[in-house]
């Protein structure tokens, strides 16, 4: 928490986003650009991501940005699943 930050120890990335699906009116290349923005996947793989669903990504992230994410892929039509370690985990 906010301990950690005083001490300058980051918190690791451990927040995994699942896409489950998408509803009608979600856009791939809209759902694939905001994966774009939001992590490190290129055009390609984000549009392949959102192509083959269920799909989790690839790439655990920050729990702040995985809830960013989140909204905003949902916000455009997407079935997101978050799946963060327990704080037990987290502390481990």
């Amino acid at each position: 928490g906010l301990q950690g930050i005083e001490r300058g120890v980051p918190r690791p990335r451990d927040t995994r986003l699942r896409i489950t699906g998408r509803r009608a009116y979600a856009d791939a290349i809209a759902l694939a650009s905001l994966l774009v923005q939001h992590t490190s996947l290129t055009l390609e793989q984000a549009r392949a991501t959102v192509e083959s669903l269920p799909n989790e990504l690839s790439e655990p992230l920050y729990p702040h940005q995985a809830r960013r994410l989140k909204a905003a892929l949902e916000a455009s039509g997407a079935m997101i699943e978050l799946r963060e370690p327990s704080p037990r985990e987290a502390v481990q």
